[in-house]
């Protein structure tokens, strides 16, 4: 028995049974599984990909954009970024000086290190975080 599965047993998570060679009978990850995870990986977002943020909330954004590799891109729509940030409701190629300065502002926060830039043709504000030196 391996020193994980003593663990287990001792605390009652799991009984495992026994075979005359000492190995747990439990099957192992199946060949299925393995794949799984290597398609996910293999799915995963990449700093050069182009990926929709949550933005059902401010929070929700927020943590959209923390999760965004250094390089890498992500977009809300214009409703998205009326709804959040425009008092009004206004979409952003209608925002005032005011309304653009503090939109820039929460990008541009340490723990989100973006920069804001509107496609209004897409109907969209891409966000690029930014690429930081280590020092």
């Amino acid at each position: 028995m391996r020193f994980w599965e003593k663990l287990q047993f001792l605390l009652g998570f799991s009984c495992p049974t026994q075979s005359e060679t000492g190995e747990s009978d439990r099957p192992g990850p199946t060949s299925e599984k393995r794949n799984a995870r290597a398609r996910k990986r293999a799915t995963s977002k990449k700093p050069g990909e182009l990926v929709r943020l949550s933005a059902t909330s401010e929070i929700a954004l927020s943590k959209a954009l923390k999760a965004l590799e250094p390089g890498q891109k992500g977009w809300i729509s214009f409703d998205d970024a009326a709804r959040l940030f425009s008092p009004n409701g206004e979409p952003p190629s209608e925002w005032d000086s005011e309304e653009r300065r503090a939109f820039g502002e929460f990008a541009a926060r340490i723990e989100h290190r973006s920069t804001p830039e509107r496609n209004t043709a897409q109907q969209r504000i891409y966000f690029t975080r930014i690429r930081t030196l280590n020092l």
